[in-house]
């Protein structure tokens, strides 16, 4: 007889659905991290052996390479293109609403569903993410270098990725599937109990530990017939390279998106550094941690609500150069939860059968589970740096100037929307678009 279940997904992920507790033990031998030679990054498309950042990636001790083959960039800009079309889908007719959503875990969650998935519900799960089934091996090694690699580029800056399986006492779960979990994506796996009056709490603990406190409870209640919950939660911390000085931070007005204005904090700095333009968007990359990681800001040059069709000018360095940046940025602390919007902007990039009777014989035989789906996040950007984090749930029931270089002013005073991504591999981390500071998403700083 088939089990029924019912699914959730939120930016800490949680995934909930129905599978016994013959969980096998993980090898302690096995290690999956990747390490590319110079001879890899050379033939790499995004290398570049006088980019001084290889300083840091190569050179400093603690430091990992993530310099990507072309086969890995061409996977790395698939998924970039399918999180565009999530983070858009879930724009759709929501002016007056603030979005932060982490693309990175939605995209993990989907992938570690679609190794136990089968069918149409594998199919439409991998041709989202821009893949046929037989490219599935492909991605699981692309994850498995980003899960291991991306939280030790950087030793100043902060970053950890992490996924967690929880089966009922009651179910059979596929082994072969729970081994390639653990192996390709660092998978804690758990047995539960879920009609504990505990369980809620270890969930939300769990998260809140994968967090840092940013997101301390991504779950108000669980379904006591739960039988399968899978979570991923990233958590992100960097400076910014070029700190703000805070007798800077002035009071200044905020256009917001509704027509209203909001008196909030302005950062102001004067710097160097790249910037692009086309005909919607003045666009400026501000580096974080040791210029690794950064924040790339969209301003529309009309202050109105621009969508981003596209990330190509942001893939192709030669789209930017060096300029002396007249900065203002707005501070800013937002929470934000898709509810089920995200299902939503889900089923609008193909992904259907997944919401209804979908196919998880890969994870428990006889198994057909419909989801909903659901993301968590929380942003804070101040003078020192920016502080994100995201859980996914799904489940069953200051530098000099020089005068020799442009100008222009960047002030970050109407909507706006910004990346935050891993340099030297193009992985974005975080998404969002700011269309009002004055709302009850908005705390000021």
């Amino acid at each position: 007889m088939k089990k029924y279940l019912s699914m959730l997904i939120i930016a800490a992920t949680i995934i909930f659905a129905a599978c016994d507790n013959d969980i096998p033990q993980p090898d302690q031998d096995s290690d999956n991290n990747k390490e590319k030679t110079d001879k890899d990054k050379e033939e790499s498309g995004n290398y570049d052996p006088d980019d001084p950042r290889n300083n840091f990636v190569s050179g400093a001790e603690g430091f990992v390479n993530l310099y990507l083959d072309s086969e890995e960039t061409q996977i790395v800009n698939k998924l970039s293109d399918f999180e565009l079309k999530l983070f858009n889908g879930l724009d759709e007719n929501r002016d007056d609403e603030n979005i932060f959503i982490s693309p990175l875990s939605a995209s993990l969650t989907l992938s570690l569903l679609a190794n136990g998935a089968e069918g149409s519900t594998q199919s439409q799960i991998l041709e989202a993410l821009g893949f046929e089934v037989d490219d599935i091996e492909s991605l699981n090694n692309l994850n498995n270098r980003l899960v291991t690699a991306l939280p030790k580029i950087d030793i100043t800056a902060r970053l950890s990725i992490a996924n967690s399986l929880w089966f009922s006492n009651r179910l059979q779960v596929n082994n072969n599937y729970v081994e390639k979990a653990r192996e390709i994506y660092n998978t804690e796996v758990n047995i539960a109990d879920f009609t504990s009056a505990t369980i809620l709490n270890e969930i939300n603990n769990w998260c809140s530990n994968a967090t840092n406190g940013c997101i301390p409870a991504i779950a108000s209640k669980i379904d006591p017939k739960t039988d399968f919950a899978a979570f991923n939660a990233i958590y992100f911390y960097a400076q910014w390279i070029d700190k703000f000085k805070k007798q800077n931070t002035k009071k200044d007005i905020f256009k917001n998106q509704n027509g209203l204005k909001s008196s909030i904090n302005m950062m102001h700095q004067k710097m160097i550094s790249q910037y692009a333009e086309n005909e919607k968007f003045q666009i400026l990359e501000v580096p974080l941690g040791a210029n690794l990681f950064e924040i790339i800001i969209f301003l529309p040059k009309d202050d109105k609500n621009t969508m981003i069709e596209n990330l190509d000018i942001i893939k192709d360095r030669k789209n930017f150069a060096l300029y002396e940046v007249d900065f203002y940025l707005p501070k800013f602390k937002i929470n934000y939860e898709t509810n089920g919007k995200l299902k939503q902007a889900l089923q609008k990039t193909g992904i259907i059968d997944l919401f209804a009777n979908a196919d998880l014989s890969g994870i428990c035989d006889n198994i057909l589970s419909s989801f909903d789906t659901q993301q968590n996040t929380y942003i804070k950007v101040d003078e020192d740096g920016i502080e994100a984090a995201a859980a996914t749930a799904s489940g069953s029931i200051g530098s000099g100037v020089s005068s020799f270089l442009p100008s222009v002013v960047f002030k970050v005073d109407h909507p706006f929307q910004f990346v935050i991504q891993e340099r030297t591999s193009g992985t974005i981390l975080f998404m969002g678009k700011i269309n009002n500071l004055g709302n009850s998403q908005f705390s000021g700083l």
